[in-house]
């Protein structure tokens, strides 16, 4: 994660402990490799992303200018696979950094040695999530409504992007079967008296799964958790780990899902201000007009949803990590199984 970040999102997945001492000697030795002419004065981890380790570097240059970047460095003893693969996160970066309307961090320099990392470009700026990111909230009411907006016509631009054009056209695509069968994984692993209706669902989406539109790049978890704003100015989209080419409406159906109040309410937060899903979608059109079945993808969003908060539950639970926010979302976890339904049964429009 760049920038300040108000909190860690409770869509994350467990705390990271804080780097070793191996470790921290690989960043010190990478830097002085691949950034010969960087004076390091200072290495502070970040808590946030779970997809490894993010650390804060603070230096100089030649010139004697001050240079902050984050680095990113896959867990030490894991594989550098799914989404601990941070040099594939590097890879989408590079790709859209002269994409208008996409703003991500420049990347600096990657690294694949054991473990891999990269270093990219700060970004100013804060990350807020309205209904769960335990942080206090945003008081200006306005502000979460122009940030929604804003977000709609970024994630447009991003699916407006061909691959081939940014040299992503021989990457492999994401299906939807492929989608539900990951996150179907996720869910078996949560208590049968959490997930109660989550089989039912899964058969209903299985059942009625629509054709899926040309893939484009999708960031997999695009929300305004994963946006540095400063104000209400979109500085940069983070958290590539799980980016794929994919049907465009994965991306849109967990936005909005995010953006609920009919889901989130009883959570109590105070979230003056949150645009109704179909305002955000009216937003995303302006770029993108004519989209089609998105309830499918709304309840797709759902029972992902549910398995990754239901999945967070369970570890808080085990002692795991500690994060009592994490019973605040008990009973949001049926919610979101009965929504999904829901969308699939009723056949519900924005």
């Amino acid at each position: 994660m760049t920038g300040d970040s108000t909190g860690t999102s409770s869509l994350s997945d467990g705390a990271s402990a804080p780097v070793d001492s191996d470790l921290m000697a690989r960043v010190h030795a990478s830097l002085a490799a691949k950034l010969p002419e960087f004076r390091l004065e200072s290495i502070e981890w970040m808590a946030g992303g779970h997809s490894g380790v993010t650390l804060a570097v603070r230096g100089t240059t030649e010139s004697a200018s001050t240079l902050r970047m984050v680095v990113k460095a896959a867990p030490p003893g894991r594989p550098a696979k799914g989404r601990h693969d941070v040099l594939r996160q590097a890879r989408i970066m590079r790709a859209l950094k002269d994409v208008n309307g996409v703003p991500v961090p420049g990347i600096l320099f990657a690294d694949d040695e054991d473990p891999p990392l990269f270093g990219m470009a700060w970004s100013t700026g804060h990350t807020y999530e309205p209904f769960i990111d335990p942080s206090p909230g945003i008081v200006d009411p306005g502000l979460i409504d122009r940030r929604a907006r804003r977000a709609a016509g970024a994630l447009a631009a991003l699916h407006s992007v061909r691959p081939s054009a940014v040299g992503l056209g021989g990457e492999s695509t994401l299906s939807l079967e492929n989608e539900i069968a990951r996150w179907s994984q996720t869910m078996q692993r949560v208590s049968s008296n959490l997930r109660w209706g989550a089989d039912d669902l899964e058969r209903e989406l299985r059942r009625c799964m629509p054709s899926g539109l040309a893939p484009c790049i999708v960031h997999g978890d695009f929300r305004l958790g994963n946006l540095l704003f400063d104000g209400e100015e979109l500085q940069a989209i983070i958290d590539w780990e799980i980016w794929a080419l994919a049907d465009s409406r994965i991306d849109i159906g967990w936005f909005l899902t995010l953006l609920d109040n009919s889901i989130f309410a009883d959570l109590g937060r105070d979230v003056r201000g949150m645009p109704q899903p179909a305002t955000v979608l009216a937003e995303y059109e302006k770029q993108r007009p004519g989209l089609e079945g998105v309830e499918w993808f709304l309840a797709l969003a759902a029972f992902k949803m549910a398995a990754i908060f239901g999945q967070n539950i369970e570890r808080h639970r085990k002692g795991r990590y500690h994060d009592p926010w994490q019973e605040r979302l008990v009973p949001i976890v049926p919610m979101l199984i009965e929504y999904g339904r829901g969308q699939l049964r009723n056949g519900a429009t924005l």
